[in-house]
């Protein structure tokens, strides 16, 4: 399973890296469609209690009217657009186009 920690791929508010270093999130869906495997999808938000915030970016905390888990407009405002991106990324590589192939199960 692949978690997607939202602080990593969202350091700078509004500046998302699927792209750069062990961030690279085609490079890896691809490398793992080559060798013939599966990839278990987690996209959050919150992941995990392991990580401060559960893997959210620090500065959401300051944004107006934010709080977190909860259904509060904020909230989900940041979250939809974060997962928007994600399915972009991750769409070329979904289950539903694996046919033959290995591909991307979403968690």
């Amino acid at each position: 399973m692949l978690m997607l920690l939202t602080r990593v791929r969202l350091r700078t508010q509004g500046q998302y890296d699927f792209s750069t270093g062990n961030r690279n999130l085609p490079a890896f869906l691809q490398a793992a469609k080559d060798a013939g495997l599966w990839v278990t999808l987690r996209i959050g938000p919150y992941v995990c209690a392991e990580w401060n915030y559960g893997g959210l970016p620090v500065w959401l905390r300051d944004e107006p009217d934010m709080a977190f888990r909860t259904y509060n407009p904020a909230w989900m405002r940041a979250m939809k657009t974060f997962v928007d991106v994600v399915m972009k990324v991750v769409e070329p590589y979904l289950a539903k186009y694996a046919r033959l192939s290995r591909s991307v199960f979403l968690l």
